[in-house]
């Protein structure tokens, strides 16, 4: 079972890793398989109160703390474990939605030109936005 799950993690990772480069493949991922993963991950979570994936962390952290202390592992399989949990919450990040990051940029996504940066433009914007959302209180 561990070589199982450590070939899985390396597939996982070599995955990762290719798509971090492609941003092709980061469309892909975006569009294809996030939205999937997404909406597993938002309904499971919606059932608990809770952050699921802080509980899921400490618990990994006491887990692994509690082996150490109690001494019911070397060192050196300690420090294996600790690994590879570091690499799974690795894994974790970028499939749950670390991976959109490395999508085509926007410009290139919305085949819009790239509007060079105004101070003076900037600040008319911030000003009517700032007065229209002024106008838009309602006293409750």
């Amino acid at each position: 079972m561990k070589y199982i799950r450590r070939i899985i993690l390396s597939l996982l990772l070599v995955a990762i890793w290719f798509t971090m480069r492609s941003p092709g493949a980061g469309e892909a991922y975006a569009r294809n398989i996030y939205p999937y993963v997404s909406a597993v991950l938002s309904r499971f979570s919606s059932l608990f109160p809770f952050s699921v994936g802080d509980c899921l962390i400490y618990g990994s952290i006491v887990g692994l703390l509690v082996c150490a202390i109690a001494g019911k592992c070397s060192w050196k399989t300690l420090a294996g474990r600790t690994v590879e949990y570091l690499l799974w919450v690795y894994v974790w990040f970028y499939m749950a939605w670390g991976l959109n990051y490395f999508r085509q940029d926007f410009f290139t996504r919305t085949q819009l030109p790239y509007a060079a940066y105004s101070a003076d433009a900037f600040r008319s914007f911030l000003s009517a936005y700032t007065d229209a959302l002024n106008a838009s209180f309602v006293p409750v």
